[in-house]
C-alpha cells in the first residue's frame, strides 16, 4: 500500500500547484489558463479518490470535489471573486488531506517489477523497466526521465493509432492535446492527467534547481507511469 501512499502524495502536490495556478491566473484575469488548470484538477481529483490507500476516502475529498465543481461553474461566468474563494478552499482541503495521509505512510510496496514484466512487449515497457532499474540503484532523476519516456512512447503510439499519421514531427505537448480531442474512450481521462503530470516532472528534472527532492518523487512517478501502461 506504500505505493498508493506515494502516488497520493504526488497527486496532492500537483493539485496544490494547480490550485495556485488558478489563483494566479484569475488575479491576472486569465480565464483561459484558469480553465485549463481546472480541467486537470477535475481529472486528478478523480484519480486521487481512486488511489486513496484506505477502504474509505476521507470526507475532505468530497469537499475538494465540491469546491472544484464551483470553480468550473464560475469560470465561464468570469466571476473572479467566487473562483478565487473556491480555489483557496481547495488549498485548505488539500492541506487536510495531507494530514489524513500521514498515518497511512508505513505500508509495503506491491511488486511493481512483476507487473511491468507482464505487459505486452513495446518500447514503453523497455523504458518502464529501465525506470524501475534506475529507481532500485538510487538514480532518481534517471528514473523520472525514463518513466516520462515510457509514457511519451505510449502517447505517440496511441496518437498514431488514432489518427493514422506519424507523430515524430509533433511536439509532445501537441500529441497530448490531440489525444485529448480524440473520441471519448480512446484514452481514459486519468491517463491523460498522468501524461500531463509526467511531462511536468520530467521537464523539472532537467533543471536540478527546480526539483530539489527527486528521491521523494521518483518512486510514485514511476508507479504512476506503470499504472497508466497497465490500463
Amino acid at each position: 500500500m506504500a505505493g498508493k501512499v506515494e502516488i497520493v502524495r504526488v497527486l496532492l502536490d500537483r493539485l496544490k500547484e494547480l490550485s495556485y495556478e488558478i489563483q494566479t491566473s484569475i488575479a491576472q484575469q486569465d480565464f483561459v489558463s484558469a480553465g485549463f488548470a481546472w480541467q486537470q484538477i477535475e481529472t486528478l481529483v478523480g484519480l486521487l479518490e481512486m488511489s486513496w490507500p484506505s477502504v474509505s476516502a476521507p470526507k475532505e475529498i468530497g469537499e475538494l470535489r465540491r469546491h472544484c465543481y464551483f470553480i468550473g461553474y464560475y469560470i465561464p461566468r468570469r466571476n473572479s471573486e467566487m473562483i478565487q474563494s473556491n480555489a483557496q478552499d481547495c488549498s485548505t482541503d488539500l492541506g487536510k488531506l495531507e494530514l489524513a495521509l500521514d498515518p497511512l505512510r508505513l505500508m509495503s510496496r506491491p511488486g511493481l517489477l512483476a507487473r511491468v514484466q507482464s505487459l505486452p512487449e513495446s518500447l514503453s515497457k523497455v523504458y518502464a523497466l529501465e525506470a524501475i532499474s534506475a529507481l532500485e540503484v538510487g538514480a532518481y532523476r534517471a528514473a523520472i526521465v525514463t518513466a516520462g519516456a515510457s509514457l511519451e512512447d505510449f502517447a505517440r503510439r496511441s496518437y498514431e493509432t488514432a489518427f493514422g499519421n506519424p507523430s515524430k514531427d509533433l511536439d509532445f505537448n501537441e500529441v497530448i492535446e490531440k489525444l485529448e480531442q480524440t473520441p471519448h474512450g480512446r484514452l481514459k481521462a486519468e491517463t491523460i492527467a498522468t501524461l500531463h503530470m509526467l511531462r511536468v516532472y520530467r521537464n523539472l528534472t532537467a533543471h536540478p534547481s527546480d526539483l530539489k527532492d527527486p528521491e521523494g518523487y521518483a518512486a510514485p512517478l514511476v508507479e504512476l507511469a506503470c499504472k497508466a501502461l497497465e490500463r
